[in-house]
């Protein structure tokens, strides 16, 4: 299916790769932006921009806003760059009922590939390999190995001497694998784990979005001005801490 204008759903660094990506191909693009992103870089690089209802990272979550956005900019496609609405199945779904191209997988692969055991089993199911660890995500309600709530730790002796007990001696969490991550606007930072019970990961992964973004540093500041520079790389935000990895 092709398409000719491009509405990014996404701001900063990811957007602005997009946009320049797109103009190589011949595509008018249409950034979108909140109030207090009105002056970032990606607004520059499109050829229209459009203001989002709201602030922060937020507004750009916000699937009926940027759905509006897209029709009132003439858009007959959408991009959601990674992170914010790029794994929302939902969000595919609800473009291929305004008739607007999501530019990522399809609404099928998305839910099922969202959902990692789901996806794992799959996988297995297909005899792909994939890594050794348990058949489902792993939860426990034991007072050992899960902290109390607030509430609990504050009104009562037992609550609190369950607080103090796990901090001081350490989490023994149960056997098996978890991966937990965040969501920002310079992409996912996650952790993957394996325990072996005994209260001490073995396996520690950690996925950080810096280093990849920093590599397209020089083709983002290609035929930009000085003044660009501090804006771009705050757009990146970079973590030093992170970048070795």
């Amino acid at each position: 299916m092709s398409f000719s204008a491009l509405l990014i759903a996404n701001r900063g660094e990811i957007a602005i790769r997009i946009a320049r990506a797109a103009a190589d191909l011949g595509l008018r693009t249409v950034a979108v932006h909140t109030e207090d992103d009105a002056a970032s870089l990606h607004t520059r690089v499109a050829d229209e921009a459009v203001a989002l209802p709201g602030k922060g990272a937020r507004a750009y979550l916000d699937v009926d806003a940027v759905i509006a956005a897209a029709r009132q900019a003439g858009c007959d496609a959408v991009h959601p760059g990674y992170g914010f609405l790029a794994e929302r199945a939902d969000f595919a779904g609800r473009c291929a009922e305004e008739g607007l191209v999501f530019v990522g997988p399809s609404t099928e692969h998305l839910a099922l590939f969202g959902d990692k055991v789901q996806a794992k089993r799959t996988m297995r199911r297909l005899g792909l390999p994939t890594i050794p660890g348990s058949d489902g995500p792993v939860s426990s309600d034991d007072s050992r190995v899960v902290l109390p709530d607030k509430e609990d730790v504050y009104n009562s002796i037992e609550g609190m001497m369950n607080h103090f007990k796990i901090i001081f001696e350490g989490i023994k969490v149960p056997p098996g694998e978890v991966y937990s991550y965040t969501e920002a606007a310079n992409g996912e930072l996650g952790f993957y784990l394996v325990s072996d019970g005994s209260g001490q990961p073995y396996k520690v992964r950690v996925r950080p979005p810096c280093f990849y973004l920093m590599s397209a540093l020089d083709r983002m500041l290609e035929g930009a001005m000085v003044a660009d520079i501090v804006p771009t790389f705050d757009g990146i935000n970079m973590i030093g801490g992170e970048i070795d990895r």
